[in-house]
Parts: structure tokens; C-alpha cells; sequence
């Protein structure tokens, strides 16, 4: 149950960071990077399901409407007609339909009751074989209860008259075989929209501060964000980020829905208002439905409640930073996250702003143990978090979980080192081993960052090697093309010989030199004595300068050192990334 919910909350977490954090991001970049970390975490948990299983996908007697595995064998499907029933009978079997559709037509293609093994992916064309809309997952559980849904859905509104075509696929061959049964079918429904105002409970004027607006369907126990056509953020996805006062949903006439708000301004100066339901319910339980029936307008009003407040601590009361905080409510559904940082009013204070209730509180932290308030691990036998008619305050306290038996929580770089492996920049040695008191390579720190360009987002990808841009590095080697991406994006330069010296270890005042170019910080000229060792004239004493005022580095505290040609140590480039990260 962990890691399903771990997923939903990064990615509303990078959610939130785009839209909050960076307003321009998304303008900049496009809706695409954020439809592909959506897929990456949902390909994540699809992963691990795979892989806690030891099921070997046996070949089954093919549906009735095989042979349908290319487009030129699509099987007509009647439009608001039966659905029809298929399965993936081998690996490389895949299906086929077509259907009329007029122009102007809203059109719903959807697969259900898959069987056990069941995990498709639809994708619509037109008639000239272009791609028009694709769905992997039309739904993301966001509730503790219910199950995970790998059926798919696609919302058209139909442009031209004509026939439309939709493959449709397994997501891997583990979802083939027995077990892989699906049904299809093809309808028209209704759009309508749903309008969702933001106000003040007291004045009734709009809230024109950050919120995130989140609509869900629920389907049994479980509460379900909606995902059709790939994460279209104009018309068919459930999650909205507003700061006018209002948004609208684009939904389906006689669908039933719940809309949650979580209050975003002021995060950092004590919430101004408490998060809810529509019509001031403060859980899931108590929710109230909306029913469409037309285009339908909604007024959410927000207020003050009371906080539920604390710190991530290890076992010795030391206060955890870089964990996760994730609040459920009485029914189940995930309320909020909160990142401990640094940057909090109170470094590393969580704090929700919620509606007397009762709730469930969970942490997680890189190299520590996965667990509910008092030390319970699962939500159903966690401890309830009561909140009535004041404030409470609360810690969870984390035990810890160590990836490699040479770094053990007793080491001053720990929480670094795992920080670091939890990001996926660094594996250590494949023994179990990190090494934190080994030197690193050149190329193997060039690599680091690299990897730390694309975790932040700075880089989209890896250049491939150019022959000859070094004359010491040739395109086979290993780490040729992490060395081509830090050349081409002016974070390395090479030795001024056309050589690059990869096998040449990396020094203190190298690595700061290369990750103040990485990030693109601020160069901070160096004021003398700063460090006993650094003399203004050094060649990286402004790069060295600029880290510690960036609180990346902070040097020999004994002797007031920095110690700026001494090799850097594998922890200790743990923390160099960490803290720039952070």
C-alpha cells in the first residue's frame, strides 16, 4: 500500500512545485514533462506489481473477433451498442476496432472489467492512420481504500465525419495471457461544465491566492482522480491549479462528483484557510456528491481551522529534514503532503490547516522506515490525530532503514548518501557498498551531475558523444556521453590540452566549480579570509565563495579551512548535491 500512495504524492508534489514555485514552468516547457513524470510513476507502480509476482504469461484461445491486429482488421463496434469482449491471447497479440462517428459527436472509448492480470492502452486515429488521443490510465486512486484501475478511457469531440480507428494494447507482456481480459465499448455522453469558485466564508469574495482544486469520482470504497486523453489540462483532468478565484472542469453530464480544495497561499506564513470539501465537509466521509445535470456552478467556501503541527524526528529526537508528510482523513482520502525543509518558517515543521475531524498521519523519509503517527505502519491500525477545537502538535519519529552496509545512521553523511541513492543518482558499488570515504574520478562526479541536471529538471536529456571533442575520451567509454552533456551545457571545459582526464580524481575546487555551473548560481566574488587557505586570487575562490554562501558547502569548521586541492570524498559529494538540491 506504501509505494501506490508514495507515487500519487510526488507527483502532486511536482505538481505543485511547477505551479507554485515556478509559475512560468509550465508555460515554458509545456504540459508534456508533466504528463511524463505522470507516467513515469504510474509506470512505476505497474513495475512493481510485475515484480512482486512470479507469474510467467501463458498463451490462451484468442477472443471472437480475432484476427483484429492491425488497423486494416478493425472489428466494427456499434456506437451506444453492446460492448464486446477481448483478450490479449499471446504476447504479440493486440486488438483492433473502427467505428462511424459525425462531426460534432462526443465520443467515450472505454475499457472495463479487466480481468486479473489486465492493464491496457488505447490509442485513436482517424481514417488517414494519424494519431489523435491516447490513454494509458483514465483513473489515479487517491484514497487508501479501493484498488488501483488500469482500464482506459478517450473523450473526442469528433472535428470531421468519418471512421475512427482505436488500437488497443497491454501495457507490458505480463499483461498478456491468461487473466488479460478486457471489454470495450464506444458511446456519446454529454460535456458540461463545472464551474468552481474560491471564496471567503465571511466577505463571499473570491480567493485570488494559489489552491489546488481536486476533483473525484468514487467508485466503491475508493476515491478516483479522472485521467483521460493523456492528462489534458484544459478539458478532462481532475486536478486544477487556480489563483483567480475559480476554475472549470470540463465533465460528463450525469456523472457524480466531489471537489476537494487545498489552500496553497500563504503556505509559508501559517495557511490562511483551512482546506474542505465542497459545502464546508471537512472529510470524505461527510462529503457531499454533485450530481450533473446541466452546466452547474459551485461556490467553495473556505475559513480558518485549526493546525496539526510537528516534526519528523530520528529515534534520538533529531529533527529530519527532506521527509514526506502525508495526511489522510476519516474516510480514507489523501488530504495533503508537506516536504520538511530548511526554508520551513520552523526548519522542518509540517503544518495542515484542516476542519475539525479526525485524520491519520504518515512520514517518510529517504533511509528510514515508512510509518504512521506512533509507529504504526498500516492506516487502518494507525493512531487517530483528533482534532476538535484547538491545535494539536505531534512528531513521528522514524526508524532507520540503511541501503549499504558500509554507511551505517552513525555516520556524520547518512542522511546524504541515502538522500542521493533515493533521487537514483547514484548505486553504489552492486556488493551492498557505497564507499563514502573513496575518492571519485572525474568522469565518474561528471556522471553525478549529470544525473543531478536531469533529477532537477535543468536538462532533458543525455548528449551522445561527439569523437574528438577529447582527446583522451573516446566514444566507447563509459562515461563519454555524461562528459559530451557537462561539455555542451558549459559545466566542464577539460584540461586545456584536449584532453579531459577522466581517470584524474576530482578535487574540492573542482566539484564546487562544476556545480555552480550546473545550476546556474549567482557567482559571489570571494572575500578575504572567508577561509584560511582560499586567497582571492585562487582560480575557483569566487565558485568557492558562492557555494558557501549558498550554504552548499561549509568547509573545516576546526581550522577554518576549505582545503580546496584535497580529493573529494564520495560522502562528501553527497552532500554537496543535497544541499544544492535543496
Amino acid at each position: 500500500m506504501r509505494k501506490k500512495f508514495k507515487l500519487f504524492f510526488l507527483f502532486l508534489a511536482v505538481l505543485t512545485m511547477v505551479f507554485v514555485l515556478s509559475p512560468s514552468v509550465l508555460e515554458a516547457s509545456g504540459d508534456g514533462k508533466l504528463i511524463e513524470k505522470y507516467e513515469e510513476l504510474m509506470n512505476q507502480k505497474k513495475q512493481e506489481k510485475i515484480e512482486e509476482t512470479d507469474r510467467v504469461p501463458t498463451a490462451i484461445p484468442p477472443d471472437s473477433y480475432e484476427i483484429d491486429d492491425d488497423m486494416g482488421q478493425a472489428m466494427s463496434i456499434d456506437v451506444n451498442g453492446a460492448s464486446q469482449s477481448h483478450n490479449f491471447h499471446d504476447e504479440s497479440d493486440i486488438d483492433w476496432i473502427k467505428f462511424p462517428a459525425t462531426a460534432g459527436d462526443v465520443i467515450s472509448i472505454e475499457t472495463f472489467d479487466l480481468g486479473g492480470s489486465g492493464d491496457t492502452a488505447i490509442t485513436l486515429y482517424n481514417a488517414l492512420g494519424e494519431e489523435i488521443e491516447y490513454n494509458d490510465d483514465k483513473y489515479m486512486l487517491v484514497s487508501w481504500q479501493g484498488d488501483w484501475d488500469f482500464s482506459s478511457r478517450i473523450i473526442y469531440v469528433v472535428n470531421i465525419t468519418g471512421t475512427y480507428y482505436v488500437k488497443i494494447e497491454p501495457w507490458s507482456s505480463w499483461n498478456t495471457g491468461y487473466g488479460s481480459e478486457y471489454k470495450v465499448k464506444v458511446e456519446t455522453v454529454t460535456l458540461r461544465t463545472l464551474t468552481v469558485n474560491i471564496k471567503d466564508e465571511d466577505t463571499s469574495s473570491f480567493i485570488e491566492s494559489p489552491c489546488e482544486v481536486i476533483l473525484v469520482e468514487k467508485i466503491g470504497s475508493g476515491f478516483y482522480l479522472p485521467s483521460p486523453n493523456g492528462w489534458d489540462w484544459e478539458d478532462f483532468c481532475g486536478y486544477h491549479f487556480t489563483d483567480t478565484g475559480g476554475t472549470p472542469f470540463t465533465v460528463l453530464d450525469g456523472g457524480e462528483y466531489y471537489i476537494y480544495v487545498n489552500y496553497q497561499g500563504n503556505d509559508w506564513l501559517g495557511n490562511e484557510y483551512a482546506d474542505e470539501f465542497y459545502n464546508n465537509k471537512a472529510d470524505s466521509s461527510l462529503a457531499d456528491k454533485i450530481t450533473i445535470t446541466g452546466d452547474t456552478t459551485i461556490d467553495i467556501l473556505l475559513g480558518e481551522g485549526y493546525f496539526i503541527k510537528g516534526y519528523v524526528k530520528k529515534e534520538s529526537g533529531e529533527v529530519l529534514l527532506n521527509a514526506w508528510c502525508d495526511l489522510f482523513d476519516a474516510g480514507g482520502f489523501y488530504i495533503g503532503w508537506w516536504y520538511t525543509s530548511k526554508y520551513d518558517p520552523q526548519p522542518g515543521q509540517f503544518s495542515f490547516h484542516i476542519l475539525p475531524s479526525n485524520y491519520r498521519l504518515s512520514a517518510d523519509r529517504a533511509g528510514y522506515y515508512w510509518q504512521f503517527y506512533d509507529n504504526k505502519s498500516m492506516y487502518e491500525t494507525a493512531d487517530v490525530i483528533s482534532v476538535t477545537n484547538s491545535d494539536v502538535n505531534v512528531d513521528v519519529i522514524l526508524a532507520p532503514n540503511p541501503d549499504f552496509t558500509d554507511v551505517p545512521p552513525s555516520h556524520w553523511a547518512y542522511d546524504y548518501i541515502e538522500q542521493i541513492y533515493d533521487y537514483g543518482i547514484v548505486s553504489g558499488y552492486g556488493d551492498g557498498t557505497y564507499g563514502p570515504s573513496n575518492p571519485l574520478k572525474r568522469s565518474q562526479f561528471t556522471k553525478i551531475i549529470v544525473e543531478s541536471m536531469l533529477s532537477w529538471g535543468i536538462i532533458d536529456s543525455i548528449d551522445t558523444y561527439e569523437p574528438g571533442t577529447f582527446s583522451d575520451v573516446s566514444s566507447s567509454y563509459w562515461a563519454a556521453d555524461y562528459i559530451m552533456t557537462a561539455y555542451n551545457h558549459g559545466v566542464v571545459s577539460g584540461k586545456g590540452d584536449g584532453r579531459f582526464d577522466p581517470t584524474g580524481l576530482a578535487r574540492r575546487s573542482h566539484i564546487v566549480k562544476m556545480v555552480i555551473e550546473a545550476f546556474d548560481i549567482l557567482i559571489i566574488p570571494y572575500e578575504p579570509g572567508t577561509f584560511s587557505d582560499v586567497s582571492p586570487s585562487y582560480w575557483a575562490a569566487d565558485y568557492i565563495m558562492t557555494a558557501k554562501e549558498n550554504e552548499i558547502v561549509s568547509g573545516y569548521t576546526e581550522d577554518n579551512t576549505f582545503r580546496p586541492e584535497n580529493n573529494a570524498t564520495r560522502a562528501q559529494i553527497a552532500k554537496v548535491i543535497c544541499n544544492v538540491l535543496d
